[in-house]
């Protein structure tokens, strides 16, 4: 193992834990097995975050309140973190279409605001944030600007669907530590994996995720 044979500490930035376990898929691993697996592989430290849920989940539940609040309880003295996933309003495209669309949409009661941003930077249970724009949407400015603002670091999946060249254009241009899950390219895609890599010589708080 790295960590025993080599001293090298090496950190798995991002988890995805489905936390209640009849939702869990087959193939899914609960914590045990997370645990497990990281400790195998010599990581000695790793951040969950829920797994994606549907608008109608959402709605019903308090965005991602519940599902953040649990594991983050799952965490507790185990060798990962919990960060919260982050709900947001604004369709991740580039197109003068997404631009009008974006323009006539208001933030929903379950989607996160400033404030659920202050309240989680607040609590010790959370060390770091997750946005996914393709599955959850990318947040309104004022939600990015409060990011900047407690400064903790953020997770985002970088592929097609959210390429390195719009995270460029929105997440990076605030002052908070992001970390590009995926080398920039799920599944391993060279041309985004490249573009990722190009990111890290125009920003020095942007980071990049090899695991996947």
């Amino acid at each position: 193992m790295l960590e025993l044979e080599h001293g090298f500490r090496a950190i798995d930035a991002h988890i995805e834990l489905e936390p209640d376990q009849t939702q869990r898929q087959p193939d899914a691993s609960g914590p045990e097995e997370i645990e497990r697996e990281l400790r195998q592989a010599g990581v000695v430290r790793g951040f969950a975050f829920p797994a994606a849920r549907s608008v109608e989940h959402l709605q019903a539940n308090d965005g991602y309140l519940q599902a953040n609040n649990a594991v983050a309880r799952i965490a507790v003295d185990r060798s990962f973190r919990a960060i919260a996933r982050v709900a947001g309003t604004r369709d991740p495209g580039a197109g003068p279409g997404t631009r009008l669309r974006n323009l006539g949409r208001s933030r929903e009661d379950w989607q996160t605001t400033p404030d659920d941003i202050e309240q989680y930077a607040y609590e010790d249970r959370f060390v770091g944030f997750m946005i996914d724009p393709a599955a959850d949407g990318l947040p309104q400015q004022a939600v990015l600007e409060q990011l900047a603002a407690v400064g903790r670091p953020v997770v985002t999946y970088g592929g097609r669907g959210f390429p390195p060249e719009r995270i460029e254009s929105t997440l990076l241009e605030y002052d908070f530590p992001l970390v590009i899950a995926h080398f920039g390219g799920y599944a391993m895609d060279r041309e985004l994996i490249e573009a990722a890599i190009r990111l890290l010589n125009r920003h020095e708080q942007c980071f990049l995720d090899t695991s996947h």
